[in-house]
């Protein structure tokens, strides 16, 4: 009976390595099991996340340059109403001349006249060779001074007019230059978001090969 007691001992302590063995070779299998599952979704929320920002910066790309091409659109615009307004300037500054020039020369005309009423309207009734020549004579006098009035009513208004016009484009140029800092503020926080949007990105392109690498060791354990 000791015998046989004393053999089982024997067997049993001969078998407890091996199950032990066998015990610890299954736990790590299912750790490393469990470790490629783990692995597995961090790679997949990775690529999930990295996917997300590629799909985000091309939205980005896309709006950065539609704002570059309404800034260039808009400098063109701007372009074109600089020069108009510089031609409009030209244009009141050659009529406040004009308008200068006819008012002296008028008034030279109302001096002169002034000066010599009695000796021209003399002169009139003299050269005239009857009254309805003299009336005559008398009426072209008043024509050419109203005329000379006329003219200069006339300059004025087209001076009047082309400073209005000229107030109304230095007005649409405020107004562009204020478009113009909008969407330069827009670009200059698109570009900002373009680069965080990037610097994530580069940062998952290195944990998805962290994660690859190590998805690949433990397909060799």
């Amino acid at each position: 009976y000791k015998k046989i007691i004393a053999l089982f001992s024997v067997i049993f302590v001969m078998s407890t390595p091996f199950a032990f063995a066998a015990k610890t070779s299954k736990e790590k299998l299912n750790e490393i099991n469990a470790e490629k599952k783990k692995v597995k979704a961090e790679l997949y929320e990775t690529n999930k996340k990295w996917q997300e920002i590629s799909a985000s910066l091309a939205s980005l790309d896309k709006q950065i340059s539609e704002t570059e091409g309404k800034l260039d659109n808009l400098q063109g615009q701007m372009k074109n109403l600089n020069t108009n307004i510089r031609a409009t300037k030209s244009k009141v500054e050659a009529a406040q001349k004009e308008i200068d020039e006819s008012d002296d020369l008028l008034n030279q005309r109302i001096r002169m006249m002034y000066k010599t009423s009695d000796m021209t309207y003399l002169q009139l009734l003299l050269e005239s060779k009857s009254i309805p020549d003299l009336i005559s004579n008398v009426y072209n006098v008043q024509t050419i001074v109203n005329s000379d009035l006329e003219m200069l009513e006339q300059l004025e208004q087209k001076k009047n007019e082309l400073k209005a016009y000229e107030e109304k484009l230095l007005q649409e140029k405020d107004r562009m230059n204020q478009v113009q800092n909008t969407i330069k503020t827009e670009q200059s926080q698109l570009n900002k978001y373009s680069q965080q949007q990037k610097s994530q990105k580069e940062n998952l392109d290195k944990e998805k090969s962290l994660l690859a690498a190590r998805q690949r060791q433990l397909e060799v354990e």
